[in-house]
């Protein structure tokens, strides 16, 4: 065998027919070694004879006429070398498929005869590869078109079970994120949010769409590189659904913690005649309304947005949240406020050691309450109960944000120390938030990102410009994908304008003493479903965990 196809592992052999050297030109012939190097023997001065007998081609040589000549001749006769080989242009061949083997049968000339130290040595699987190329190549296609085959099977099968159909059938996350709405992690589904296992879903149907683009492929590693990509989509799919059953779970049981820990579900009601004519009289009618007309049934607010509340801002989001139960104020200790120092082994620790660093939370009560017509749910949308229940939920949470903010703020803040107050009227250069940045302690660098509400951010951070009188930030890129002096922007439009912070939003701690507490009842009195969200909270900053720049 002289050639061994490393796609397929094929291997290819040649056979020399006993009488392929009849009639080939063997006028110039030399003889060397490995095939290469310098001419040791030579037909044309007669210092090598070859004749052909029974046995194959003989070989006769004078190994006097140099030195290398002498020296390999010695090589010979003390068996250091004993194979030999010969190179030759081919004129005629057979090609056998069942073997894969080429039957040489006719050589038009002999090129050169060597010493060898291995009849079969790598250079002859090298060179072997160009002449049996033109074997292989379609013998190697048709297999990789096989595997490529095996392996869509396998990814159409797998598809199939978790994302039947195409992409058009689910949502992207851009097509979601279009509705508008956040993400609430925690809490329950809404038409605010976006829904994982749908995207994930729509990402692996259109899998298949790359698969029909593929047909025909002989590209094994494109189609391996899909069935990775569909590995980690299943990953993250099972990830996603077991998130959500273990939400309904707890939302079921009541025991979502934060920030929900009681839900009253509604019991279905029999219409009475009272109700009934009430149908009769109104419901075609109001069923045509406009939102104008339906007002006394559904608040306006929520026939036009569904969910009044925005998403609560970036502090919050960033905070370390507690839900220690304590009446009053709460001593925290924290780790970055710890001072250990050098001790003496065995010496007495003195009381200072025992008193830790700390922060101190100060607790209030924060309730918010909305109500909407029981009739309007009947008719409006079948989910305004959670709708309404979600907006109570946000409308906390903002507050929630609100007070981290006031935790960041009432921090000590003094220009040049830990504060760049830039003059009222004028806006602040790329130097001004690299001196800022500058003045924030090496162990909240490495979590800091930049803070700043909507107006702010337009009209100071996005026309910032280098020394070149080039922009910084990208106006056409998304405020998440933006990095201002390597670090991340987030908006909070709680903020107040002209003010950017700069610092570890982990280090804000915000403790509910009562976790938030949905309530939901019945105002028979006026025929309306009321629900109220309550909590006792605080939150309160480390020292230095932030700096500010201001207008003043």
């Amino acid at each position: 065998m002289l050639y061994t196809d490393p796609v397929t592992n094929f291997e290819y052999g040649e056979i020399i027919d006993r009488n392929a050297l009849d009639g080939a030109d063997l006028s110039d012939v030399i003889l060397r070694y490995n095939h290469g190097g310098r001419c040791l023997a030579r037909t044309r001065n007669q210092t090598l004879q070859l004749t052909i007998d029974d046995h194959g081609l003989r070989i006769e040589a004078d190994m006097t006429k140099s030195e290398e000549a002498r020296s390999f001749y010695e090589d010979v006769k003390s068996g250091l070398i004993d194979k030999m080989s010969f190179a030759f242009e081919i004129q005629e061949s057979e090609w056998n498929p069942d073997t894969r083997t080429s039957r040489v049968t006719k050589i038009s000339r002999l090129l050169d005869v060597s010493l060898v130290d291995f009849p079969a040595y790598n250079q002859t699987q090298v060179s072997a590869r160009g002449s049996f190329e033109a074997f292989a190549e379609p013998e190697r296609r048709a297999y990789q078109v096989a595997q490529v085959s095996e392996i869509h099977a396998e990814i159409r099968s797998r598809i199939a079970e978790v994302a039947p159909g195409n992409a058009d059938a689910y949502r992207s996350r851009e097509e979601q994120s279009q509705r508008g709405g956040w993400r609430l992690p925690g809490l329950f589904s809404s038409d605010g949010e976006i829904d994982e296992a749908e995207a994930i879903r729509h990402d692996i149907a259109s899998i298949g769409a790359a698969l029909d683009q593929a047909r025909g492929s002989a590209d094994v590693e494109a189609a391996q590189q899909l069935r990775s990509r569909l590995d980690a989509l299943e990953g993250q799919l099972l990830e996603a659904v077991e998130a959500r059953q273990q939400l309904r779970r707890k939302v079921a049981s009541g025991t979502t913690g934060t920030p929900i820990t009681f839900f009253q579900k509604r019991e279905n009601k029999t219409m009475n005649t009272e109700t009934r004519e009430f149908y009769q009289q109104f419901v075609d009618a109001r069923a045509a309304g406009t939102t104008g007309t339906m007002v006394k049934m559904i608040p306006a607010t929520v026939m036009d947005r569904y969910a009044i509340e925005e998403a609560p801002g970036a502090f919050y989001a960033a905070a370390s949240k507690t839900t220690i139960s304590h009446a009053g104020n709460l001593t925290m200790p924290i780790a970055t406020l710890q001072v250990v120092e050098k001790h003496e082994e065995n010496a007495e620790i003195a009381d200072a050691g025992y008193v830790p660093g700390a922060i101190t939370i100060s607790h209030a009560e924060y309730c918010y309450k909305s109500g909407y017509s029981d009739l309007g749910m009947t008719i409006g949308a079948a989910n305004l109960e959670e709708i309404v229940k979600t907006t109570c939920v946000r409308s906390m949470l903002k507050k929630m944000d609100g007070i981290c903010i006031d935790a960041a703020a009432a921090l000590e803040y003094t220009g040049g120390t830990n504060a760049v107050v830039i003059a009222s009227g004028t806006t602040p250069a790329f130097s001004d938030f690299v001196k800022l940045a500058g003045m924030l302690g090496a162990d909240f660098l490495p979590a800091a990102k930049w803070r700043a509400n909507p107006s702010t951010y337009f009209t100071w951070l996005l026309g910032l410009k280098d020394d070149n009188g080039r922009p910084i930030l990208d106006p056409s890129k998304l405020v998440s994908d933006q990095a201002l002096g390597g670090y991340g922007i987030e908006l909070d439009s709680q903020l107040p304008s002209g003010v950017v912070y700069f610092g570890d939003g982990s280090r804000v701690h915000l403790n509910y003493a009562r976790e938030p507490e949905l309530i939901s009842w019945t105002d028979n009195d006026h025929n309306t479903q009321k629900v109220s969200v309550r909590t006792v909270a605080g939150a309160t900053a480390e020292p230095g965990c932030m700096v500010k720049m201001y207008a003043e």
